[in-house]
């Protein structure tokens, strides 16, 4: 029979895996996050861009505004589209006091060894605003393994499998965490994922899965037209999300893998949520941060800038558009030579990309500036949606 204390340990390590999330009114267009691995440093790096930051107008849980001032203030940070905000700080708190090493081991990791950084804000072509946050995890094998320790850990608190279908599955799930599995590490610059699997138990899951997503695509056929949008709509955010970044899957010889990532260079995954934007956090964001594309417009026409440092960090590993949004914006300076300037650069960053990448194209130069910076919104957003942005829309 269990003790109340190892169930305290558990519901602990359950927050120190997941981190601690708390609802909150915050929503967004998108997000695009950015993973690379320094190897040199042993420092795992994620950038975070939240496109068209907004709040959703209900206050149910707590105010957008404050929740940004909050979030710059303690290094709180979102992922995808959840109604949580992350709290490292807190979660720290909470789980360090438990008595489990596995679980102090991560939160001391978490609490000395990440920092969260604001990079700044930033307005997109069509003018809504977004932020940027650097997360930084030094100690990066340590840290994976405090994090597969912890994992293992929870793994032999639960008995049972929550879904009997994958008993089997579960229990050498079970015996590789006796064993210390690393269920997490890293490869290159990717995160990976492994986990022994049941491979007949697991094929009859997969299939159930995926019969049960086409059934609501052919459901949706049946709607109204407004519906059949939608579904094709929401068809095209997954397709984009799977697509976006490189993603391996394998489930061969009794092990599931899912890679996420290019092993040799530092990729960004991009996702579309779907959500209307709401203009109505634009004067906290600006408050509470620094104009990103300011100090990466003035980095990218050759001036220094004090405290660029993060900036330059977006500039030669973040997404390729973040070079651009700035460069479009001084484009359009009241300083003749500083416009000219910027128009140079985005005609030869346009060159060098119609070269070497070619999906979206770049705009070809054009006499008329206001084409010229029209064309480069129409390929911002293609980047946004990216590669889903480069493939027409289908026709009705």
């Amino acid at each position: 029979m269990k003790t109340a204390r190892p169930q305290r340990s558990t519901a602990a390590l359950l927050l120190s895996i997941t981190v601690l999330l708390v609802t909150g009114c915050l929503e967004l267009v998108g997000q695009r996050i950015t993973i690379r691995h320094d190897a040199a440093k042993d420092e795992l790096h994620f950038l975070l861009h939240y496109d068209g930051v907004h709040d959703s107008g209900n206050n149910q849980h707590g105010d957008g505004a404050e929740q940004v001032a909050a979030a710059v203030r303690n290094g709180e940070f979102m992922i995808l589209d959840w109604p949580f905000l992350i709290q490292p700080k807190q979660m720290a708190a909470q789980v360090g006091g438990t008595e489990t090493p596995a679980v102090q081991a991560l939160a001391k990791h978490v609490n000395e060894e990440m920092d969260v950084k604001t990079v700044g804000f930033f307005r997109d072509p069509d003018g809504r605003i977004g932020g940027a946050q650097l997360i930084t995890i030094r100690k990066a094998k340590a840290f994976i393994a405090t994090a597969n320790d912890a994992i293992s850990f929870a793994i032999l608190e639960q008995n049972e499998a929550a879904d009997p279908k994958v008993a089997r599955t579960w229990q050498l799930i079970r015996d590789a965490a006796g064993k210390k599995h690393q269920w997490l590490s890293l490869d290159g610059h990717a995160l990976k994922a492994t986990v022994p699997i049941h491979a007949r138990e697991w094929a009859v899951f997969k299939a159930s899965g995926l019969l049960k997503m086409a059934d609501a695509l052919i459901e949706g056929g049946r709607s109204e037209e407004a519906e059949i949008a939608k579904g094709k709509r929401d068809l095209r955010l997954i397709v984009a999300g799977l697509t976006s970044a490189s993603i391996a899957y394998s489930d061969a010889d009794g092990v599931a893998t899912l890679r996420i990532g290019d092993t040799k260079s530092s990729s960004t995954l991009r996702i579309e949520m779907g959500k209307e934007y709401k203009p109505n956090l634009v004067e906290a964001i600006s408050k509470a941060a620094s104009d990103l594309d300011e100090v990466m417009a003035k980095l990218m026409v050759g001036e220094k800038v004090e405290k660029s440092e993060l900036v330059a960090e977006v500039m030669n590993w973040g997404p390729p558009e973040e070079k651009v949004r700035g460069l479009m914006r001084m484009a359009r300076a009241d300083d003749a030579k500083l416009a000219a300037k910027a128009v140079k650069k985005l005609e030869a960053f346009g060159e060098q990309w119609n070269k070497t990448e070619g999906y979206p194209k770049a705009p070809a130069p054009a006499a008329d500036t206001e084409q010229f910076l029209q064309a480069w919104a129409g390929w911002y957003n293609a980047m946004l949606r990216f590669p889903v942005g480069a493939v027409p829309e289908p026709q009705p």
